[in-house]
């Protein structure tokens, strides 16, 4: 699992930043 995590975790914390609200 060779990915991008940083750019995971952006999306990931984006949507629970959505999802909160």
């Amino acid at each position: 699992m060779a990915k991008p995590t940083k750019q995971v975790y952006s999306f990931e914390f984006k949507l629970a930043l959505v999802e909160r609200f």
